[in-house]
C-alpha cells in the first residue's frame, strides 16, 4: 500500500509540475516554490506528492547500492573459484 502510494505520488508530481510550469526553461525548485505560494489547490496535492516522491527516490537509491554491492560480492566470489 505504501509504495503504491508512492509510486503514484512520484507520477503525480511530475504530472502536475509540467501543467503548472508556465515556460520550459524554468527550474524545477522555481515551479515547486511557486506552486506552493500560490496557494492553490494543486499546491496541497504538490505537498503530499513531494513526501511520496522522496521515499520513492530514497528507496531507489538503497535498492540501486544494495544490487552494487551483490554484484560486487558475486564478483569476488567469481574470482575466488578455481
Amino acid at each position: 500500500m505504501f509504495m503504491g502510494y508512492s509510486c503514484v505520488a512520484c507520477e503525480l508530481l511530475y504530472l502536475i509540475i509540467f501543467l503548472i510550469a508556465e515556460t520550459q526553461s524554468e527550474s524545477l525548485v522555481d515551479v515547486v516554490v511557486g506552486a506552493v505560494r500560490q496557494g492553490s489547490p494543486l499546491s496541497f496535492l504538490v505537498a503530499l506528492s513531494l513526501f511520496g516522491w522522496a521515499i520513492k527516490q530514497t528507496i531507489n537509491v538503497i535498492k540501486m547500492k544494495t544490487a552494487a554491492d551483490v554484484c560486487v560480492l558475486y564478483d569476488i566470489e567469481k574470482k575466488q573459484r578455481p
